[in-house]
């Protein structure tokens, strides 16, 4: 009973998606917030941002195999998204500092996308970030600590596009010194979360051996978390470029990926309640499932844009790599500032359904401007990337925090987790809906030669 009555005094009453509009406030403990945990928060997300695949191939050859240097990417995030803290965010940002060496030296494609898949192993601290961010703060201040991670975010895709078009302008292989800088940026975030970021020994940490920790974790959902996107996401990724739809090659991974994943689903349903799916994150209601599938949403709309936005604003308007690369800067520096209104709104407000139909009435008017684009629309493309900014800036914001004030105080490194891997695969699940046109972008670029 005394268990119940303490569990009951943490509970946090959340905001409905489709109820009640306020998030009231819960007891918080003391906390201070030095100047490290602002450095923390800006610095994370400046590592791995923008790929320069086009170079990379023009270099190395493969051009075929260009999207698996992104590919990573997603996958890494999809499969390591379950976080830890300091030491695994040290020794993976000091995996990829190696990965990000390798790829700067490629001769071969081969060794660029083992370059590049040692190199995203850090992002799978990208859950450990968001958090990490609001642990560190008082509950008050998450929707602002989650700002400040996308703010961070929006830097890093300004300079990584920036820099990167402007070493690859007249010479594709200035990519070499795009990922040096990418591993100089890798080494100094490990040294600074290895001497700035301190967090406090927990009491499981003292109560259990590494036996008995080791035989709490879920392996058998790790395993099948992991093998299933990775096939699911190969076969998808590859059939865009690297082999025929119904080749083998493609098939078989794909179809042993989609029983993984089933499997995955079952065990997590029927046969275990404590494992990676949790099933205390969906016991106070269907705000986390909601935010889940929104976030998957959002995912498909901005892996989608990754995809053709700068690609199209090229080939149409035949601009080179760096100016296309300007237009979509436009998104980065306006999910700056719309993610700062959208938590300085829900701090003060704690109103987080406002900020979700706003996201998505922009996303969907973005997506409708980006379907009527033609030759005549050129001077208007600039303006499209608005609101996918503010799309990206207020979504991001608003669903990490509903889906943190929706579980269990706990579970919120598991809640957040599942919030970036979802969002992560539903990159080369996308690649189910762009198969056509991207045959048929293919075949149309191919008569023009």
């Amino acid at each position: 009973m005394e268990k119940t009555e303490h569990a009951s005094q943490q509970v946090e009453k959340t905001q409905s998606l489709d109820g009640d509009n306020s998030v009231e406030e819960a007891m918080d403990p003391v906390q201070h917030v030095h100047a490290k945990t602002l450095v923390l928060l800006f610095v994370f997300h400046i590592v791995g941002a923008g790929f320069l695949a086009n170079s990379v191939t023009a270099v190395v050859g493969g051009q075929g195999k260009g999207t698996w240097l992104a590919s990573t990417m997603t996958i890494a995030v999809a499969t390591l998204g379950t976080p830890g803290r300091k030491w695994f965010i040290v020794v993976l940002s000091a995996l990829s500092c190696i990965g990000c060496i390798i790829v700067s030296r490629a001769d071969s494609i081969g060794m660029a996308i083992a370059g590049q898949a040692v190199g995203a192993l850090a992002q799978g601290c990208q859950p450990t970030i968001h958090a990490v961010a609001s642990e560190i703060l008082p509950r008050k201040y998450r929707p602002l600590a989650q700002s400040s991670i996308n703010i961070a975010a929006g830097l890093g895709g300004v300079v990584g596009l920036l820099v990167g078009g402007s070493l690859t302008l007249h010479n594709p292989d200035g990519f070499r010194i795009y990922w040096y800088i990418a591993a100089s940026l890798n080494a100094s975030t490990t040294v600074i979360i290895f001497l700035l970021y301190h967090p406090p020994v927990r009491e499981l940490q003292l109560k259990y051996t590494l036996y008995e920790k080791l035989a709490r974790l879920d392996w058998i959902g790790y395993f099948l978390l992991i093998a299933g996107p990775v096939l699911f996401s190969f076969s998808l990724t590859s059939s865009i470029t690297v082999y025929p739809w119904r080749s083998a090659q493609i098939l078989a991974p794909l179809v042993v990926g989609v029983l993984l994943l089933v499997a995955f689903f079952a065990y997590e349903w029927k046969i275990t309640r404590t494992g990676v799916l949790h099933h205390d994150l969906f016991s106070r209601g269907h705000n986390f499932a909601v935010a889940e599938l929104s976030i998957f949403v959002e995912g498909l709309i901005f892996f989608a844009s990754n995809q053709y936005f700068g690609f199209e604003v090229a080939v149409m308007y035949d601009q080179n790599q760096f100016k296309a690369g300007l237009y979509y800067t436009t998104t980065w520096f306006v999910a700056m500032v719309s993610t700062t209104v959208a938590g300085i709104y829900c701090a003060r407000s704690k109103t987080i359904k406002v900020l979700v139909l706003v996201a998505f009435g922009s996303f969907a008017v973005y997506n409708a401007l980006m379907a009527s684009l033609n030759l005549s629309t050129r001077r208007n493309v600039i303006g499209y990337a608005v609101f996918l900014g503010i799309g990206l800036g207020t979504v991001l914001n608003a669903l990490i925090v509903v889906a943190q004030l929706s579980t269990p105080r706990e579970l919120i490194s598991t809640t957040t987790g599942l919030m970036i891997a979802t969002r992560s695969f539903s990159g080369p699940s996308g690649c189910l809906s762009i198969l056509p046109s991207s045959a048929a972008l293919s075949q149309a670029i191919s008569g023009l030669r």
